[in-house]
């Protein structure tokens, strides 16, 4: 267990710890737990903001002061957690994501045993609710898969052949593999690309092959954001797009920034866009629906690009 989730686990126990105990000690939490008083100090101090809410009396009102330690309001966090069956079905769908990624053996079999405790605590809940829970996630080459876990538990490069959604083609990457995520289905590599020299996000059920090298990693997990979904928005450029209301589908990307109603029921949203050919492609999709306000795009005039796709497309069919 990583010193991150033994905190974790701690302060999950701690506070009802000390709930039943009254004022007690300092030290004598301490050695019961197995910490230093610092890293108590430290872990009481993280729960002072735990609560409802970040309001006045919305968050656990603890003292550590003078080698003593009381609990004045607990918020109810000692007693049991409750789910309901909307949020276990959260959980389970997620877990079973989880225990899916190629991540190492003990990561696995955590999230496994989390979910074979979630399915048991919530069995009758769950029948209730109905019906079975499918989990719709596109699967990678196991092979990649493989490689990719390895290389993640040796901190060691790979070598890989991405396929392009736009070009659509293959390109060779050297990449230092850091993490794997998961959003919307679909697994994820995010890793130090050395062609790009910079953060990249694969998704995993493009990568054709990955091949493992000799060759450590030069950069660390610290050089990544905490939230995943910073690293899956793309490098690039942005542009604000007019929508009508039938276009709104395209405020529910991932990489929409933000989107406002206007008086006239239309839509104004802000994307960003990693390959201007992505965007033209998408205004031809869009057709009327869309038009195109204002754009970042490097060395492209996106209305003049959009237009001569058109007349291109429009010659096949002569």
């Amino acid at each position: 267990m990583s010193t991150t989730s033994a905190s974790m686990a701690r302060m999950l126990t701690l506070l009802p710890w000390l709930q039943a105990r009254g004022t007690v000690s300092l030290t004598e939490v301490a050695e019961h737990f197995g910490v230093s008083t610092d890293q108590l100090q430290r872990e009481l101090a993280t729960l002072t903001f735990v609560g409802p809410g970040q309001g006045g009396g919305e968050l656990v009102d603890i003292s550590y002061e003078d080698g003593l330690i009381t609990v004045y309001d607990s918020q109810g966090l000692e007693f049991p957690l409750k789910f309901t069956a909307a949020e276990a079905s959260a959980l389970i769908a997620g877990l079973t994501l989880l225990s899916e990624l190629p991540a190492g053996f003990e990561a696995t079999a955590s999230a496994v045993s989390a979910l074979a405790k979630i399915h048991e605590a919530a069995g009758s809940a769950m029948a209730q609710a109905g019906g079975a829970m499918v989990v719709d996630h596109q699967r990678a080459d196991s092979h990649v898969e493989q490689a990719i876990a390895q290389a993640i538990s040796t901190s060691t490069q790979l070598v890989i052949e991405y396929a392009n959604p736009v070009r659509h083609d293959l390109t060779s990457r050297q990449v230092e593999p850091l993490r794997l995520t998961a959003a919307d289905g679909r697994s994820y590599l995010e890793a130090w690309c050395h062609q790009a020299d910079g953060i990249r996000i694969f998704r995993l059920d493009r990568i054709a092959t990955a091949s493992a090298t000799d060759l450590s990693n030069t950069v660390s997990l610290d050089i990544l954001p905490n939230d995943p979904a910073q690293v899956i928005l793309p490098d690039g450029f942005d542009v604000i797009l007019h929508l009508q209301r039938s276009a709104e589908w395209v405020t529910e990307q991932r990489n929409c920034l933000e989107h406002r109603a206007l008086p006239d029921g239309t839509i104004e949203a802000t994307l960003r866009i990693g390959d201007a050919r992505w965007l033209v492609g998408l205004m031809l999709e869009l057709g009327t629906e869309a038009r195109v306000l204002s754009s970042d795009a490097p060395e492209i005039d996106v209305p003049n690009a959009v237009q001569a796709a058109a007349r291109e497309a429009l010659a096949n069919y002569a």
